[in-house]
């Protein structure tokens, strides 16, 4: 294993929340940027079943989308698939794996992120477990909807209780030892390593035009 993957498995073992060392080009940003915009178009048009969409004041925009592959190709040419994989497999040992792609927007006025980690969603599947590389098209800090992490050991899963009123859970409490990772909201990052077991949340985005587009690449991990 390579040095690199070797240290990025020390800080996910940490903290579960890392950055990244990739970086975007000005051009691939924007050539992306451009096809996302385009294919937003297309969904607000058209109804794709794994494309959702939410209300703000600008009216209707993607809120996020899964099994996205092959829509941003000049974008996937920098991301490095089989070191993604290694360091899956050190993590989490998993008997089989799979790769994915989401999209998710933060959008001026739209939605919260309730505290929460992933693997309370996951766990519905056999001991499902995600490592997955968020790169930022534009960068945005807190106030516009950045997501803010908070230190937790790798493997460490907090309580969450169920908010029957929107139908999701939240993380109970975070402690002070679970730190703010201030760093990772720097817009000089333009990739965070995320697991199943990142403690993570953010505000409903201020108004205004500047959002926050999000590509997630993602390695699936099952027992």
């Amino acid at each position: 294993m390579k040095e690199l993957e070797t240290k990025i498995i020390q800080k996910l073992h940490q903290h579960s929340a890392s950055e990244a060392t990739l970086h975007v080009p000005e051009d691939i940003r924007r050539i992306t940027l451009r096809r996302f915009e385009d294919f937003e178009q297309l969904a607000l048009r058209e109804k794709y079943p794994n494309i959702y969409l939410e209300s703000t004041p600008a009216g209707k925009k993607i809120n996020h989308g899964t099994q996205i592959q092959g829509l941003f190709p000049e974008l996937e040419q920098l991301v490095e698939t089989e070191p993604m994989e290694k360091i899956a497999m050190e993590l989490f040992r998993p008997k089989s794996i799979s790769k994915d792609q989401e999209i998710f927007v933060r959008n001026p006025g739209g939605s919260s992120i309730i505290p929460h980690q992933d693997y309370i969603y996951e766990r519905k599947h056999k001991n499902h477990r995600t490592l997955s590389l968020n790169i930022k098209l534009n960068p945005i800090n807190y106030r516009e909807g950045h997501m803010s992490y908070h230190s937790v050991k790798q493997g460490t899963k907090l309580r969450h209780i169920f908010d029957a009123s929107k139908w999701e859970w939240k993380l109970f409490s975070l402690n002070a030892q679970h730190k703010r990772m201030h760093e990772l909201e720097d817009s000089a990052i333009h990739a965070i390593w995320h697991t199943s077991y990142s403690a993570h949340k953010a505000r409903i985005p201020v108004k205004g035009d500047k959002r926050g587009v999000f590509i997630r690449y993602i390695v699936n991990c099952y027992d």
